[in-house]
């Protein structure tokens, strides 16, 4: 089990099964105590509020190997071997570098079950682990390549000035705080043939293909809004909102 789901079971324990234990067993004085302490409980909840959003995903690595004709359109297919996340941090929570090596990352996939001449997608998910350093080599992998801030309303990303996630030989430091976007890339190996296909109308991208859907969950046990690029259009190389 990984850290954040031990941590978010144990916190099940505490706040929901020994209240409804002492509800049923304790005195009605007992039970003024547990309703206070979880009143005391929502409030740190409150004021620790969580908010991580899958903000837009980038395809980074690929081959083609079809191109098809259905129906007026035209099917591109690739495979994906590595693509970048990007996560904004709009609670009021800082995460830090040494907790985001522990965070877990879901990765939900399209891959193709048939031939390279007739593809055929199907559903797939896995964990994938982090690893400083990530590469082709190491797949599957992630890592922590940029954080950012967003400036508000233009959403222009622009250099942290305090607590900047950034590498100091080889470790990584910094923090990725409230208003902050971070961004990850995950390296996939040729077993998992992560399938796309971008669908095109007289040359222009119109819709996508299969799907990948990334999500982050830190060691607190908060899973965040995922990064989803499942029937959006999407270009090779470049960065597509997904929030």
């Amino acid at each position: 089990m990984s850290v954040s789901h031990t941590v978010a079971f144990a916190m099940f324990l505490i706040i929901f099964a020994t209240p409804l234990y002492t509800l049923f067993t304790s005195s009605a004085e007992q039970v003024k105590t547990h309703l206070s302490l979880l009143r005391s409980i929502d409030g740190v909840r409150r004021r620790s509020y969580e908010e991580y959003s899958g903000y837009s995903l980038t395809v980074l690595g690929w081959s083609q190997f079809l191109t098809a004709d259905k129906n007026g359109l035209t099917y591109r297919y690739y495979y994906v071997s590595s693509f970048s996340a990007k996560f904004l941090n709009g609670g009021d929570v800082g995460v830090g570098a040494g907790d985001l090596e522990l965070s877990d990352v879901y990765l939900a996939y399209s891959k193709n079950v048939g031939s390279d001449a007739e593809p055929s997608l199907e559903r797939f998910a896995t964990r994938i682990p982090y690893v400083a350093g990530c590469s082709d080599q190491s797949a599957p992998c992630w890592d922590v390549v940029n954080g950012s801030a967003l400036v508000e309303p233009a959403q222009r990303e622009t250099l942290e000035l305090t607590n900047r996630l950034s590498r100091f030989g080889g470790e990584l430091g910094g923090s990725w705080d409230s208003g902050e976007l971070l961004e990850i890339v995950i390296h996939l190996p040729q077993s998992m043939r992560l399938t796309l296909a971008q669908i095109e109308s007289q040359g222009n991208v119109v819709g996508g293909e299969g799907w990948i859907y990334v999500e982050l969950c830190i060691p607190s046990g908060y899973c965040g809004k995922p990064a989803s690029l499942l029937g959006i259009a999407w270009r090779l190389g470049e960065e597509v909102r997904v929030g």
